[in-house]
């Protein structure tokens, strides 16, 4: 956040550097290393950002720990070492950093021996989910509902996942939607699972907002649900094609849909980019939107479009 405050309100530099020689300097360290690492006001230079974060860290500053530990993981000015890596995230981790025990059960569940290391693993995962952090909070229902070093217990898994909603987390509302939609640790509720599901989107998840705008565009009725046609159009759904007859969970809603989704698009969901080109391609036969969207869509993590683009 100190990084976007920056390049959005321009400080002078000698001010900050000023500050390096001031006691809050392991504050303005961390702040110069993330502006080199994101190229913020000055070029990219991952050198000069490791470096910054390690003499933060002389001080056991707990997001320098922790950065120093992203470096040596993921090799980022110095050579890669996860070993190293997961001593750093350890060292942030016990001073009570909930994003390094995030990061060190990361590295444990996903490293070699991950059997020798799930129970560490699983206790860091805990640790900070219990601090209220989402993304631990996720990752802990997700291994219960899939048996991942934990008991298969969906149940379990439910009740993170209301903890993640009772703290505000987008990807809980949209985890614990799939669950009501599905009857995974709670009964089949069509109507929660879709509150849930806005919710989501509105708090920015990109998965949430790009099947809620896909419900949107055609509309979602109770039969499509009932049936699994989440997306089906009204005229090809296999039953009574006036939509006056249908029973409605969501109205279609063409401007919202396309909100929803462009908004989803704009976060490089893929799947999002070709679902938009699809629908500007056989809907309006407007090309230039249609291969605008594939275009982007070639970029993004999950990569929707790449194969329509090709």
């Amino acid at each position: 956040n100190l990084v976007k405050y920056l390049s959005t309100f321009v400080v002078p530099w000698a001010e900050l550097h000023s500050l390096q020689s001031s006691p809050v300097s392991k504050y303005a360290q961390v702040i110069f290393a993330d502006c080199h690492k994101k190229g913020v006001g000055v070029p990219i230079d991952l050198q000069r950002a490791f470096n910054l974060y390690k003499e933060s860290a002389t001080s056991l500053y707990p997001p320098a720990l922790n950065n120093v530990g992203i470096c040596y993981e993921q090799g980022e000015g110095v050579a890669r070492d996860k070993d190293e890596g997961i001593k750093w995230y350890r060292r942030a981790a016990e001073q009570g950093y909930a994003n390094a025990m995030d990061n060190l059960a990361n590295a444990l569940h996903d490293g070699e021996d991950v059997a020798d290391h799930d129970g560490d693993a699983v206790h860091w995962y805990r640790r900070a989910a219990d601090l209220g952090y989402h993304r631990s909070i996720n990752t802990l229902a997700g291994m219960h509902m899939d048996g991942d070093g934990v008991d298969d217990d969906d149940e379990e898994a439910v009740r993170w996942l209301r903890r993640g909603v009772a703290y505000g987390s987008a990807s809980s509302h949209y985890f614990l939607s799939f669950c009501y939609q599905h009857g995974r640790g709670v009964e089949v509720d069509a109507v929660e699972s879709i509150r849930l599901l806005k919710a989501g989107a509105d708090l920015g998840d990109e998965d949430a907002q790009f099947r809620y705008g896909a419900h949107l565009l055609y509309g979602l009725s109770v039969e499509d649900y009932e049936r699994g046609r989440f997306f089906a159009r009204v005229y090809d759904a296999g039953y009574d094609t006036n939509a006056e007859l249908c029973t409605w969970l969501l109205q279609p809603n063409e401007s919202e849909g396309l909100s929803y989704l462009i908004a989803a698009a704009n976060q490089r969901c893929g799947t999002a980019c070709e679902y938009l080109a699809q629908y500007y391609f056989e809907r309006y036969q407007d090309y230039i939107s249609a291969y605008r969207w594939l275009r982007v869509g070639r970029h993004c993590r999950d990569n929707g479009a790449e194969c329509m683009y090709l």
